[in-house]
């Protein structure tokens, strides 16, 4: 089996939609780099980033199919 390993980064519930969508262009500014290109290569990652709807969206599509699987093999 391979499975991608995935990370988020959030914020308080409550954060402002101002704060958020700096954020989110922080997170877009810093993925532009070359030393983020560079440690994606060095890692042999994968630039799959979903920010706010998107991100939202992912979890509650891949969280159940994880819950199936790990109910599926016994753990």
């Amino acid at each position: 089996m391979v499975y991608g390993n995935w990370r988020g980064v959030m914020a308080p519930a409550d954060i402002s939609e101002a704060n958020r969508l700096n954020f989110v262009k922080v997170l877009d500014v810093m993925r532009s780099t070359d030393t983020w290109k560079q440690v994606l290569a060095t890692n042999k990652w994968y630039d799959e980033f979903a920010g706010g709807k998107d991100f939202n969206a992912f979890l509650k599509t891949h969280i159940p199919e994880i819950k199936a699987f790990i109910a599926e093999i016994g753990l």
